[in-house]
């Protein structure tokens, strides 16, 4: 007797499983976050991507009116998060460049959750906060 027959539900464990993988498979490729944003109090957000796991994008809420510029890595394959950085283009009168990392979730609806912080040393400015990004 083939050791299949002799375990119940064996077969039905493996489909069970080759299921779920294909369907978190699919959930990753989904995460297409290319695209305009609604980034509330950081402006309009622009992604796009930039491989398969990777995105490039901008903001337009910066302290000197000039693009900022972003960059997220997803933290692993079945991952809905991803880290990165965020910077203001240049620096403006009295203050150094703004910029950090930045953390980002994506949700069951589709949005987005952050968590950044700031590595420069400005007091007259957040250290740190959240956002909540909708797409456009």
């Amino acid at each position: 007797m083939p050791i299949t027959g002799s375990l119940p539900g064996f077969r039905q464990v493996i489909l069970s499983l080759l299921l779920l993988s294909i369907v978190q498979l699919s959930a990753v490729a989904q995460d297409n976050l290319a695209g305009d944003w609604d980034g509330g109090n950081w402006g309009a957000v622009k992604l796009s991507g930039a491989g398969d796991n990777d995105y490039l994008g901008s903001y337009s809420n910066t302290y000197n009116g000039q693009p900022g510029l972003l960059e997220f890595y997803r933290k692993g394959i079945y991952s809905s998060s991803f880290t990165g950085i965020w910077k203001e283009s240049s620096a403006t009168e009295g203050h150094p460049v703004r910029q950090g990392t930045i953390t980002m979730t994506v949700l069951s609806d589709g949005s987005l959750d952050l968590t950044w912080q700031a590595t420069d040393s400005d007091p007259s400015r957040a250290p740190k906060g959240t956002a909540h990004w909708i797409r456009k």
